[in-house]
C-alpha cells in the first residue's frame, strides 16, 4: 500500500469517525439522576437509559449518587436536553443545587419519578414550581383505590399503554390541590363511594368516619368533590357528634 493509498484510507476513517461523533452529539441528550435508596433506582435507571438509547435513539448519561447528599458530578446537566429525577430528600451542596437550578431556568424539560416531589430537601419548592405538585406526606399503607383516566386526558401520550382503570396500591401521596397549570391524568374512581360509605357507617356509629373523610379532602381533585367531603364532615360532626 503506497503512501497515497494509506492517506486516503486514514482520511476515510477520520471522516467516518467525525461523522459518527457528530451524529452522537446531535442525538437528544437525557441525563438521569438516581438519588435514593428505597426503590433501587440505581439499578432501574441504567436499564431504562439503555432502553432509551437502543429503542429511541437518545444519548443518555446516568448519574448515581455515591454519598447521601451529593452526586459525583452534575456537569452533564450543562449539555442535557432533558433531566429525569428519581431522588429523595437530598440536601445538595450549594454548587450542585445551583447547577440544578440553572438547568431548570434554561426552560428545558424535567421529568420527576416517584419521590421527586421531595427530591431536594433544601429546595422543597421544586415540587410546586417545577412539577406542579403539592406534596404533604403520604396516606396510610392500607389506603388504596381504583384509578381511572380523567376523561379529558384520554389519548394523552403519557398514558400510552396505561389501562383505563386499575387498582392502586397503598402509601399514596397527599398531593392536593395541584397547581392550576397542572394537567391531571388519573383520578380515584371510587372517591365519592368512600365518602358515602363513611357517611353511612359514621351515621350509625359503626366506625369513626373522620380519618377517611379528611383523607378524601386531601386528595379531592374537583371543587364538587371537596365540598361534598366537607359537608359530610360538618354533618357528622354537628349532627352525629363525631370529632
Amino acid at each position: 500500500m503506497n503512501s497515497l493509498t494509506r492517506f486516503a484510507v486514514a482520511a476515510a476513517w477520520l471522516s467516518l469517525g467525525l461523522a459518527n461523533l457528530h451524529a452522537a452529539e446531535t442525538k437528544p441528550h437525557v441525563v438521569l439522576l438516581s438519588g435514593e435508596s428505597l426503590y433501587d433506582s440505581s439499578t432501574t435507571l441504567p436499564r431504562f437509559a439503555k432502553q432509551l438509547e437502543q429503542q429511541h435513539g437518545y444519548r443518555c448519561t446516568v448519574i448515581v449518587r455515591k454519598e447521601k447528599h451529593r452526586f459525583p458530578s452534575l456537569d452533564a446537566l450543562g449539555q442535557a436536553d432533558l433531566v429525569i429525577v428519581f431522588a429523595r430528600r437530598m440536601q445538595l451542596p450549594a454548587g450542585q443545587l445551583g447547577q440544578v437550578k440553572r438547568f431548570v431556568e434554561s426552560g428545558k424539560p424535567v421529568i420527576g419519578l416517584r419521590t421527586a416531589s421531595h427530591a431536594i430537601q433544601n429546595w422543597l419548592e421544586f415540587d410546586k414550581l417545577i412539577l406542579g405538585g403539592n406534596y404533604q406526606g403520604h396516606h396510610k399503607n392500607n389506603l388504596s383505590g381504583n384509578a381511572s383516566v380523567v376523561p379529558a386526558a384520554k389519548g394523552h401520550p403519557i398514558l400510552s399503554g396505561v389501562a383505563s382503570e386499575f387498582k392502586m396500591g397503598g402509601s399514596l401521596y397527599k398531593n392536593s390541590p395541584l397547581a392550576k397549570a397542572a394537567t391531571p391524568l388519573l383520578k380515584d374512581k371510587d372517591l365519592m363511594v368512600r365518602v358515602r360509605a363513611a357517611e353511612f357507617l359514621g351515621g350509625i356509629k359503626a366506625v369513626d368516619p373522620m380519618p377517611t373523610l379528611y383523607e378524601v379532602v386531601n386528595i379531592a381533585e374537583t371543587e364538587q368533590e371537596l365540598m361534598i367531603a366537607f359537608n359530610t364532615i360538618v354533618y357528622l360532626r354537628d349532627q352525629i357528634g363525631h370529632k
